[in-house]
């Protein structure tokens, strides 16, 4: 039953537009994994700031680290206030293999990327 775990937090991102002193933040992951025959081999695990610069899992247990997410997901926003502080941390689901790629955007253009085979812990990108 793959997939079964997977849940999405989907935000129409066609609609919002940024500026420099209203902008757009949007998150985006990427699960490389060779062996598709692993369960979840696309997802990952993980949590992000929300607009109210707290972490999903305090608002959203659903969407915290206890369930998988599918590759390729991006969520976009726009902050409550500015300064903030952008935040994801993720994993690839499956182990052994498997590289999981955190992009920040601001105003749609790439301002931070980071990949790894194991947790990317904290990444952080301020926006003021």
């Amino acid at each position: 039953m793959k997939g079964v775990a997977k849940l999405i937090d989907e935000v129409p991102i066609d609609t919002l537009v940024g500026t420099a002193t209203d902008p757009v933040l949007s998150y985006e992951v990427l699960v490389n994994e060779p062996d598709a025959t692993k369960f979840e081999s696309d997802a990952w695990i993980g949590h992000w700031m929300t607009p109210k610069a707290v972490y999903n899992d305090v608002d959203n247990r659903l969407l915290s680290s206890l369930f998988a997410m599918p590759s390729q997901w991006k969520y976009s926003f726009k902050p409550e206030h500015l300064p903030f502080t952008m935040k994801l941390q993720a994993s690839p689901y499956s182990t052994d293999g498997g590289k999981v790629t955190i992009n920040f955007y601001v105003n749609g253009q790439l301002v931070k990327s980071s990949s790894s085979r194991d947790w990317i812990l904290d990444m952080q990108y301020l926006v003021q």
